[in-house]
């Protein structure tokens, strides 16, 4: 005997409650002696013998109500083992979890493994008994039941209608499942039946990344009880055997990370291989905003290889942007057969270069070399240049607003206001970017006390540096975005530069970063963040202005270098979020100024339902909005209101490329997974049958204990109107001679 609710049992204990009733009110009476007395006391003395049989009786009756419904409450069932023949029979509640992940799109044969697994659906629906209750639950990046609760297997069209339709409509998944996650949600589906035998069957092709085979904390918590035992969880596994080419193009790049109106930008690809034939010919689209502007052929492209190709496109308008890269082909898999990736197009950046004159006088000549790097070609080429360079002495720069410039260059300063400094400072708190070069005409208490005391500084400087014989240079870092264009011809493109002094530095180890050195490990290029907004500092500890290094005049390494580290210095953490690359799952930002108002904001997901998100107004007048609804890959559109220029502002979320690990479970999972108890093993749908006959089941009492508790009520009803009309006939006769109704039979101590 098994009891679901085993506390009620304690209500077994409010069976005493009539037995105390009886106690406390019994009647106490006096028998009062007068002259008819011997006349009427053997009658009464006959009627209460009669009484107390039945009064004992209907005392027993309520007692028994009372622990039945106590029992009752307590939902006792007889195990099958007990009563195996009523056990075996039992209707049960199923549930079926169909994997949905991106590995389920995959094509074997003419269908995908998702197609099979509705069609397997259909296989074991024909196996369960007409009693039984069917859950369908799809397991994606969110896991979902079709129905609240379960339908009947005898009702064949609505089976059909709720489960086999939707199923087929169904489009296939773009992301990784859990498969602990989805079972644990079933389970919480399988408790909503009304049947005591629960059973889970998980229809998945075996991919090991969704069973995260060893993850304790994910399995353990999949473990629950019904009645006293766990649920069942059995896999049926759906075959898919991969016999064709299989097309995939990963993440976007795009070079360079700031595009400009007019720009050259070149949207780099990789396209791979992974099926067991060779694809070809392939052609690759390039859309941009959902327009087609270039095709990239691929001639054949052999199993197992990877191939990587770029677009070059030229924006004609500023703001955001979303460009795609696809291909028609028929392959294994067609949810790889794209990838986004959204961009925001500056029309200009603004820079401020602060040269170390006092005055005007002299035209900046230190700076010329900055300003023509920036724009070389200012006659012809000024609409269309991306950095738009302001050159002004440091009595000029402290009347201006920093706020207005995208990164800030001081050139070979020798002093400067600490009002100026410490604007700066808080410039690159800000999220802006500062550039200092130490050049010839800088000195030792500028760089180590008023940076220091600004905290502007990278590390401890000491005396310069000089040399007969130029030392090499070397890149320290070469992921790092300033010095990557000089690394694309697969060379150091500055080791032809004749370096004759610098500045010696010994960077703060923690914070600073050397990007490039001399051959004898001198720093000549660090860079360091500020704040927790993405501000930057980039320090040169060698000049522009020609006495130190002949760098200026190698246009090949210095222009380049230039325009990469101003497009670093303006890429804060606001704007890093402004490329929208998102990881699944990851956190979607977006910041603006606080001029206009937002009224309200909204968020169009891949599956084009819209959300609504709250802009929140932050210090320095400025709002921010972020959302972690990104766990379906594809394109995400915001929109603002009221409208504010380059509108509406895209982001693309990846397929995680992670997903797509071909590697099933091995033996030596599954042995983990039944030896912990967590799947009781492996089953095809003609075995379903099987399964539901020999699972945990039992016979419910409380139907029986329901028809006792009826057939106690209506005994208990009847005796109670019998001891009434018992009741009324003795009283009846004296009555009759014309006393009182009821005065005799108290005075005669008659219950």
């Amino acid at each position: 005997m098994i009891f679901v609710m085993p506390i009620m049992l304690a209500g077994l204990a409010l069976a005493s409650i009539p037995v105390i009733i009886h106690l406390l009110h019994r009647r106490k009476t006096t028998p009062i002696e007068w002259a008819a007395m011997l006349f009427l006391q053997p009658s009464a003395t006959s009627q209460k013998q009669k009484k107390i049989p039945e009064h004992w009786i209907l005392l027993v009756l309520r007692m028994l109500l009372l622990a039945l419904v106590a029992l009752l409450l307590s939902m006792p069932i007889l195990s099958a083992g007990g009563l195996a023949i009523i056990g075996r029979g039992a209707p049960a509640d199923v549930v079926v979890v169909i994997d949905h992940s991106i590995s389920s799109g995959m094509v074997s044969g003419r269908r995908t493994v998702f197609a099979r697994s509705v069609r397997m659906l259909g296989h074991l629906i024909r196996h369960l008994s007409p009693d039984d209750s069917l859950s369908v639950v799809v397991a994606g990046h969110r896991n979902y039941s079709l129905t609240h609760r379960g339908i009947l297997i005898a009702d064949r069209s609505k089976i059909e209608r709720r489960f086999i339709l939707p199923l087929e409509r169904l489009h296939p998944g773009l992301t990784g499942i859990s498969v602990p996650t989805a079972i644990r949600y079933a389970q919480s589906v399988v408790r909503r039946g009304d049947d005591l035998r629960k059973v889970i069957f998980v229809l998945s092709n075996d991919r090991a990344i969704s069973w995260k085979v060893g993850r304790e904390g994910l399995w353990r918590a999949t473990h629950a009880v019904v009645a006293g035992r766990p649920i069942p969880v059995y896999n049926i596994k759906v075959p898919a055997v991969v016999t064709q080419s299989d097309i995939a193009i990963g993440p976007l790049r795009i070079e360079p990370r700031i595009p400009g109106v007019g720009h050259p930008a070149h949207i780099i690809f990789t396209v791979a291989n992974s099926g067991p034939l060779p694809a070809g010919p392939v052609r690759l689209r390039l859309l941009i905003n959902g327009e087609p502007v270039a095709v990239h052929p691929i001639s054949t492209l052999p199993a197992g290889k990877t191939q990587t190709g770029r677009f070059t496109y030229r924006f004609h308008s500023a703001g955001s942007h979303w460009v795609e890269v696809r291909t028609h082909y028929q392959d294994a898999l067609a949810a790889d057969n794209r990838s986004l990736a959204a961009v925001k197009v500056w029309h200009h950046l603004s820079v401020l270069v602060i040269d170390h004159q006092i005055g005007a006088i002299g035209g900046y000549r230190s700076s010329r070399y900055l300003a023509a790097a920036l724009n070389p070609f200012p006659s012809a080429g000024a609409q269309i240049a991306l950095a738009r360079p302001t050159v002004t002495g440091v009595s000029q720069a402290v009347q201006m607003h920093l706020r207005h410039f995208d990164a800030v260059i001081v050139n070979d300063p020798s002093t400067m206001p600490g009002g100026l400094l410490t604007r700066l400072n808080l410039f690159a708190r800000g999220g802006g970017g500062v550039w200092i070069i130490a050049g010839s005409r800088t000195n030792l208490h500028f760089l180590n006390e008023e940076l220091q005391s600004h905290g502007l500084s990278v590390g401890t400087f000491g005396p310069m540096q000089s040399v007969k014989k130029p030392p090499f240079i070397v890149i320290r870092n070469r992921r790092s975005p300033i010095v990557k264009p000089l690394l694309q011809a697969g060379h150091n493109q500055i080791v032809g530069v004749t370096l004759r002094r610098w500045w010696s530095l010994l960077p703060e180890t923690n914070e600073a970063h050397i990007i490039a050195a001399t051959g004898h490990g001198q720093p000549l290029i660090v860079e360091r963040s500020i704040g927790s907004s993405g501000g930057r500092l980039v320090v040169w500890t060698t000049g522009v202005g020609g006495r130190m290094n002949d760098w200026p005049t190698d246009a090949a390494s210095f222009v380049p270098l230039v325009n990469q580290t101003v497009q670093y210095l303006a890429m804060s953490s606001r704007e890093l979020a402004d490329q929208r690359e998102i990881n699944p799952g990851g956190m979607l930002v977006w910041t603006g100024k606080g001029q206009p108002a937002i009224s309200s904001a909204q968020l169009t997901l891949p599956d084009k339902r819209v959300i609504r998100v709250h802009p929140q107004l932050e210090p320095g007048n400025h709002y921010l909005i972020t959302s972690n609804h990104t766990l379906e890959p594809g394109l995400y559109r915001l929109t603002l209101k009221p409208k504010r220029p380059h509108e509406p502002i895209y982001y693309c979320v990846a397929i995680d490329q992670r997903q797509l690990a071909p590697a099933e479970l091995t033996p030596t999972d599954w042995h983990w997974l039944e030896n912990q108890g967590y799947i009781q093993g492996l089953t095809t749908p003609t075995h379903a049958a099987t399964i539901l006959g020999t699972a945990v089941g039992g016979l419910s009492l409380w139907p029986w204990l329901a028809i006792l508790i009826l057939m106690a009520m209506v005994a208990e009803g009847w005796l109670c109107r019998r001891l009434a009309r018992l009741q009324t006939d003795a009283d009846a006769p004296i009555t009759g001679r014309g006393e009182q109704p009821g005065i005799i039979s108290q005075m005669l101590g008659v219950p």
